[in-house]
C-alpha cells in the first residue's frame, strides 16, 4: 500500500480511459450521486493492464467535496466474456456456412446446364469465402491444359488457358495439391496472362474424379487502389474451399 498511497488516481488510468474517468469525478461532483457502475482500464504496479469495474461514490473529506473510487479486478470475467462472445460468433460463422452449403448443393441438384453448374459453383464459393473474385478452370486431356470455363468478377478472361506449372492453378494441376499465395504481385511463378487484374492473394484447390483432375477451383482478392492491407487466406478458409 505504501506505492499506492498518496498517488493520483490518474497514475494507474490507461491513457485511453482517463478522458472518461475525469468525465466521471466531475459529473459525480456536479450530481452528488452515486454513479452506475462503469468497466475501464487501469494499471498495475508493473504497468500491466487490467479490466476494472467502478463506482464513484461523492463524499465529504475534511470538509470538502471529494470522490471516492471503488474498483474491483474483473479482468478474469471479461476474459470469459470475450470467450463466450467468440465462440457464439464462431458458431454463426459455422451455420452460415452450412446454410451456404446446402443451398450450393440444393441448386447443383436441380442444374442441368453444365455451364450455369460450374457457374453456381464459383459464385457460391466467393461468396461463402467473401472473395472478390473466383474461377472454375477445367483440364484438357487432349492438350493437357487447363481453361478457364467459368469466372466471379471477371469473366473477359473467360477461354484463358494455362499449361503445368504456370501460375498457382499450373502448379494445383502438377501437384494434385491444394494452394495459396499470400501475395500474387511479387509471386516469382505468376502467370503474365493476368497482369491486367491487380490480384494480391489466390487461393486455389483441385477438383478430382476417382483421383483423377478434372479442374481446379480458385477464389482471389483484388487490390482496391485504397492502400488497405493485403488480405491472406488461412488454412480454414482453404478447408471451405474444398468443400465446394
Amino acid at each position: 500500500t505504501d506505492e499506492i498511497v498518496g498517488r493520483p488516481l490518474m497514475d494507474f488510468v490507461q491513457p485511453d480511459f482517463m478522458g472518461i474517468v475525469q468525465q466521471r469525478i466531475k459529473q459525480t461532483q456536479d450530481d452528488p450521486k452515486v454513479g452506475q457502475a462503469t468497466y475501464e482500464k487501469f494499471k498495475r504496479l508493473d504497468g500491466s493492464s487490467i479490466d476494472v469495474e467502478i463506482t464513484a461514490i461523492p463524499i465529504s473529506y475534511d470538509d470538502k467535496p471529494a470522490t471516492q473510487v471503488v474498483f474491483h479486478n474483473v479482468t478474469e470475467r471479461k476474459q470469459v466474456e470475450e470467450s463466450l462472445r467468440e465462440s457464439e460468433a464462431r458458431f454463426r460463422r459455422r451455420a452460415e456456412e452450412l446454410s451456404a452449403l446446402y443451398e450450393t448443393t440444393r441448386e447443383v441438384a436441380t442444374q442441368r446446364d453444365t455451364t450455369m453448374l460450374l457457374q453456381t459453383i464459383v459464385d457460391r464459393a466467393a461468396s461463402l469465402l467473401d472473395a472478390a473474385g473466383g474461377a472454375i478452370y477445367l483440364r484438357s486431356g487432349e492438350r493437357n491444359e487447363l481453361e478457364l470455363k467459368v469466372a466471379h468478377g471477371y469473366q473477359g478472361f473467360v477461354g484463358t488457358k494455362l499449361v503445368p506449372g504456370e501460375g498457382p492453378l499450373g502448379n494445383v494441376m502438377q501437384t494434385l495439391q491444394s494452394a495459396i499465395v499470400d501475395d500474387y504481385r511479387v509471386w516469382e511463378n505468376r502467370s503474365p496472362k493476368y497482369d491486367a487484374i491487380p490480384i494480391t492473394t489466390v487461393m486455389a484447390a483441385p477438383m478430382l474424379f476417382s483421383g483423377e483432375l478434372v479442374g481446379v477451383l480458385s477464389v482471389n482478392e483484388i487490390d482496391q487502389g485504397d492502400g488497405a492491407s493485403v488480405r491472406k487466406f488461412t488454412s480454414y478458409e482453404m478447408e471451405k474451399l474444398i468443400f465446394f
